[in-house]
């Protein structure tokens, strides 16, 4: 199997480890624990986290045990099938890809479509960190899976935009509930509950939750396409 596409994402995941760690580094600077808060910045942690992961677990296997060490041995003991090394990309980590992509997705689109008309362009796309974590790593990421990850052939499983979806709501609810409690404010506006009617709230909600269901079931039906081909 060629694994030219396979080596080009690993040099891409190695990239977003370090925009990741400058933009985590700068976030938690200012914020502290505080930039848990923002889906920008917990969507940006997890890719930080699975790029490390994919970084760490395909090295070894991209290079056909030309590393050494225990983590290397371990894997291409695994990953071999009839005396030849198989080159795949395991399932658990090809679905926390697709969770990873299809949240900074919605990052990018809530950016383009709900934050830029009401807080500016330049500002959501240019600002501080907003060029890495609001449109570099979105955009890479989204990149490599589609394009460069299909090399496996392997599908994603039926119910993997269940778990790209309950990342979101995971996220939403104990922010709603801190807005609804007033023990917090924001920090987007379509979460100042008290700002805004209730049917506005209820609006967002499904607006949010369903975009998302909608990007995670797109996501999966163009990457699944991509490897028939």
């Amino acid at each position: 199997m060629d694994n030219k596409k396979l080596r080009t994402a690993l040099f891409l995941h190695i990239v977003l480890v370090v925009l990741e760690m400058i933009d985590t580094n700068y976030a938690y600077a200012k914020d502290g624990l505080g930039m848990l808060i923002y889906y920008t910045e917990d969507s940006n942690l997890l890719c930080l986290i699975v790029s490390a992961l994919f970084t760490l677990v395909m090295l070894p296997i991209i290079f056909k045990g030309q590393t050494s060490g225990f983590v290397s041995t371990f894997l291409m003991r695994n990953y071999r099938k009839g005396g030849e090394e198989k080159v795949t990309i395991p399932t658990l980590l090809l679905v926390l890809r697709y969770v990873t992509s299809c949240c900074l997705l919605v990052t990018f689109l809530v950016v383009i479509f709900v934050l830029g008309p009401t807080d500016g362009y330049r500002e959501m796309l240019l600002d501080g960190m907003h060029l890495i974590n609001h449109v570099g790593a979105p955009l890479l990421s989204l990149y490599s899976f589609l394009c460069l990850e299909t090399e496996p052939r392997q599908k994603l499983p039926m119910w993997a935009p269940l778990c790209a979806v309950a990342a979101t709501i995971v996220y939403a609810i104990p922010v709603l509930i801190l807005n609804i409690a007033k023990l917090y404010v924001g920090p987007y506006p379509f979460l100042h509950v008290y700002e805004q009617p209730v049917y506005m709230t209820v609006f967002w909600i499904f607006a949010i939750i369903g975009g998302n269901v909608l990007i995670a079931r797109l996501v999966q039906m163009v990457y699944n396409r991509r490897i028939r081909k």
